[in-house]
């Protein structure tokens, strides 16, 4: 049975064997984590789809598309990119999580991925709950949460905005 991640899903590992499975499942392809998420979710019914930042060991945010999974209460992160990378992310730190049958009618309606990331495709076609005032600040909330969690990170930078 699943149930709301909410703040669990910020305690989720990546499962690193499962992702390079489905990775090589979708034949995933480089800079394109948003549609490689896509295409694995199908085999995961009861995964849910994220968008949000993975940090890499350095500490280095960038904007990125996974899928988390209930493992009966612990969270897993399904990464199909992974296999394109040459070194996987540290954390994930997630901005907006869509139920697998919400992901795929939002797909339909944008018809371009990433769905939320101000300034994509996406994000200009969007037309959820959310306003795109509130998509930024989701976004800006998630990337202080990115500053939060590098190690020895004590401030976020002045003037960060999108």
């Amino acid at each position: 049975m699943t149930t709301e991640p909410g703040a669990a899903i910020r305690s989720a590992r990546l499962d690193a064997a499962e992702s390079m499975s489905a990775g090589r499942h979708v034949n995933a392809q480089p800079s394109q984590c948003y549609l490689n998420a896509l295409r694995a979710i199908d085999s995961y019914p009861a995964a849910w789809y994220v968008e949000g930042y993975a940090i890499l060991p350095d500490g280095v945010p960038f904007e990125h598309g996974w899928l988390t999974l209930d493992n009966g209460g612990e969270w897993s992160i399904i990464d199909p990119t992974i296999s394109m990378m040459r070194r996987p992310p540290a954390r994930y730190v997630p901005v907006l999580m869509w139920t697998r049958r919400a992901m795929q009618e939002t797909a339909l309606v944008a018809r371009s991925m990433p769905f939320t990331v101000p300034g994509s495709p996406g994000f200009e076609a969007y037309a959820g709950i959310w306003t795109k005032d509130d998509l930024k600040e989701f976004w800006l909330n998630g990337l202080r949460r990115c500053f939060l969690a590098t190690e020895g990170a004590r401030t976020i930078p002045d003037g960060l905005a999108m």
